[in-house]
């Protein structure tokens, strides 16, 4: 518990720190799609019914958030969006917790996944980029399945109800995220259907998981901005560069791209043994297997653009969570432990701020 409260306490203070005096004494501007989003929020802050409209109307839950944080400051709205990651980073921090504590029932597990969360790359590119729209995105996206996580262990009838209406806000705020998540519980069914053919409950369950989210998907693109599920993926490959450009593309993303935030080396280091050690037995494993499964194939063929964002997406501070478990619990001396566990909080701590004041 100390360890997510301090996890939640860097999760403030990165998004107070790059407007710190200290920090940018000039007050420059903070995020590079800042400008944007302020924009289009200055609509609809002159008529909230906008937010539905702005953006081709696939986006309007980030610009009522936007809307009602700014009610609730009595600013303007320039400072509204400014300081929203004030509410994201921790929202962001507190829902990896909860998915890691449902996906492994283990607090330590947890508490690592919401530390290496808020010192990894999405709360540092987030902040960069000031993804507002992606970030709240992925919180809707870890508590949907964090609920659908524990219906499959419990069947609990209000978490797949929960989760449900979690899929269809997150299909309202960032498409892509929702398109990137929802495949691989198809895929997750399949499979568990096919080990398990005799077991009546574990194809029930299925079934429920994809007519709940699917429906409110169908509710999405008819009545709001068409059909474009299907047209996403045709535009995927429409777009791929091919595989002869993979590596060029890869040099971008992870050296140029975002400042190079992205290239965290020792976070990947430990998301890769965390992802080597996972259990495919296990439905909750075997989930974020298949979501890493189809994420790899649209990364292979994507542009870089699709590529950053698809990457972007992952759930990187579980599976270095994981991993970093897995070192920590190995037959070692409790010493050693201790110093693993200090150089490995006190580096990931400097690489977030440094990487934040950097911004300016």
């Amino acid at each position: 518990m100390a360890l997510l409260l301090f996890s939640i306490f860097l999760s403030v203070a990165a998004a107070l720190y790059p407007h710190s005096p200290f920090v940018n004494p000039e007050g420059n501007i903070v995020g590079v799609d800042i400008l944007h989003y302020v924009e289009i929020a200055e609509i609809v802050d002159r008529d909230v019914s906008l937010a539905f409209k702005v953006w081709g109307g696939h986006r309007p839950i980030i610009f009522i958030v936007i809307y009602g944080f700014q009610r609730l400051l009595g600013s303007d709205v320039s400072t509204a969006v400014n300081f929203l990651p004030v509410i994201l980073n921790p929202l962001m921090i507190a829902t990896a917790f909860f998915l890691a504590h449902e996906a492994f029932s283990d607090g330590w597990i947890a508490s690592w996944a919401a530390f290496f969360t808020v010192c990894g790359y999405q709360v540092t590119v987030g902040m960069y980029s000031y993804f507002l729209t992606n970030m709240l995105a992925l919180s809707l996206a870890f508590l949907s399945l964090g609920f659908l996580f524990r219906f499959l262990r419990r069947f609990g009838k209000i978490d797949l109800v929960l989760s449900s209406i979690l899929g269809f806000l997150l299909f309202f705020t960032h498409p892509w995220t929702f398109y990137q998540y929802l495949p691989a519980i198809f895929l997750t069914g399949a499979i568990s259907w096919y080990r398990n053919r005799d077991k009546f409950p574990m194809v029930t369950i299925s079934l429920l998981c994809f007519v709940s989210l699917t429906l409110v998907g169908i509710f999405k693109v008819l009545n709001f901005v068409g059909f474009r599920f299907f047209p996403v993926f045709s535009f995927i490959l429409a777009t791929s560069e091919g595989i002869s450009s993979f590596w060029r593309g890869n040099t971008f993303i992870f050296r140029y791209l975002y400042g190079g935030l992205l290239s965290y080396v020792i976070l990947l280091s430990l998301a890769l043994i965390g992802i080597y050690l996972m259990d495919r037995k296990n439905i909750n494993e075997l989930y974020l297997t298949g979501f890493l499964a189809l994420t790899s194939i649209f990364f292979l063929i994507g542009t870089n653009m699709i590529k950053s964002r698809l990457f972007y997406n992952i759930p990187i501070g579980i599976f270095a969570s994981l991993g970093f478990n897995s070192i920590i619990r190995l037959n070692i001396s409790e010493d050693l432990k201790k110093i693993l566990i200090t150089f490995v909080i006190l580096t990931f701590t400097v690489y977030l701020f440094r990487s934040l004041a950097n911004l300016v």
